[in-house]
């Protein structure tokens, strides 16, 4: 037999087997997918959970942003989840009013954004096969009942943090979309920031990966670089901005 008959046979069968593990994949997915979703109908947020939910209610309500357990004041500082999922939860309410699966739904969102950035992140830079996984093992976190719902904002910031990482890391259209991608990721960044102060962090991380990438590429004068920077903190600092405006208004 050629040795190019063997190979070409090798790579069928190594196709063959990747499609087989995909399905797999695929499979698993969607059993852990159902199993959050079952729950989300049988658990209930807890308390600081409640809070952004309520918040969310008031809005939803016309009432504005309000604390409603004591003190009904706007912006409630106690509620720690702020302004990026509160909104999406009065505009869930809004449109589908309050329920089990209304106040779980959210987050659920946000979960499945969450998996759609890795998979097509991991799928450029490696295969679907690794996209998959990293699906797979996002769903599969063992705490990720009792932090990724229940009212929570981490999976929310964990999903900017990951967008802005991925539009920094992206492997096309370097430098030619530099300001632009830029742009874009400092704005993911800041809305990890405007969800919980803890998004601070992922600002540093994309950053530091950012200020690399652009000090690695010998093709980029040190004033574009400067620039790019520049253009990521005022990415940054869009949503910021907006919510305090929408704070004095």
């Amino acid at each position: 037999m050629p040795p190019e008959a063997t190979l070409l046979q090798g790579g069928v069968l190594s196709r063959r087997s990747q499609v087989v593990v995909n399905g797999a994949l695929l499979l698993v997915l969607a059993w852990l997918m159902l199993h959050v979703i079952a729950a989300c109908m049988t658990i209930s947020p807890e308390f600081d959970g409640a809070m952004n939910l309520l918040e969310s209610r008031s809005i939803a309500e016309g009432q504005g942003p309000r604390a409603v357990y004591d003190s009904n004041d706007l912006f409630p500082p106690g509620v720690q989840t702020k302004e990026p999922y509160v909104l999406l939860g009065a505009l869930v309410f809004r449109c589908f009013g309050v329920g089990p699966l209304q106040i779980e739904l959210p987050n659920l969102l946000f979960l499945i954004a969450l998996c759609g950035v890795a998979f097509v992140a991991l799928r450029r830079m490696f295969d679907t096969t690794s996209g998959l996984m990293a699906c797979v093992l996002i769903l599969a976190y063992p705490r990720l009942l009792q932090y990724g719902l229940r009212g929570y904002g981490e999976v929310p910031t964990l999903c900017f943090g990951l967008a802005a990482l991925a539009l920094v890391a992206w492997p096309d259209g370097w430098p030619e979309r530099m300001r632009r991608r830029c742009l874009w990721a400092g704005v993911c960044a800041g809305l990890a920031v405007a969800t919980k102060v803890v998004g601070l962090a992922q600002v540093a991380v994309v950053g530091i990966v950012l200020a690399c990438r652009l000090a690695s590429d010998p093709r980029l004068p040190w004033r574009d670089r400067l620039l790019a920077m520049l253009v990521f903190g005022s990415g940054v600092l869009a949503p910021l901005l907006l919510v305090e405006a929408w704070r004095w208004y």
